[in-house]
């Protein structure tokens, strides 16, 4: 991971899922559970693709990313969503989960060091294939 694809990476996944935010409870039924569920999928994928663009990190590099996007998921939504939706958003669990799902997706589907280093390591020590003649 660089610093600037983190910083790239960081601003597209905060802009997007706040954007999910604000279509979702301002566009859908938010009360129903389908919903929710389907909103949570979208920032989850949002979240796993902006976390696998970031390369191969080993955990303490996925445990910064998972910090550094859940607070400035807060501070967008306390900027962006409150200001649309209203500040009744912070009453319901579905907008605290939001926060959990990013943290989850990031460190559960980054692209893991150790995983890498196995691959690697497995195709530097593979035995050659003859050819046969």
């Amino acid at each position: 991971m660089t610093p600037g694809k983190f910083v790239i990476f960081t601003l597209i996944a905060v802009a997007l899922t706040t954007l999910v935010k604000v279509v979702f409870i301002t566009a859908f039924n938010i009360d129903s559970l389908y919903i929710v569920y389907f909103m949570w999928l979208v920032i989850a994928a949002i979240s796993i693709g902006c976390s696998r663009r970031l390369g191969v990190l080993n955990y303490l590099e996925a445990i910064l990313a998972c910090g550094v996007w859940v607070v400035l998921g807060l501070v967008a939504d306390l900027l962006i969503v409150s200001s649309i939706a209203g500040t009744d958003i912070y009453k319901h669990a579905y907008l605290w989960i939001s926060y959990a799902v990013v943290a989850l997706s990031v460190f559960l589907f980054h692209k893991k060091r150790h995983v890498e280093i196995r691959r690697l390591h497995k195709e530097k020590f593979a035995p050659k294939q003859q050819a046969h003649h």
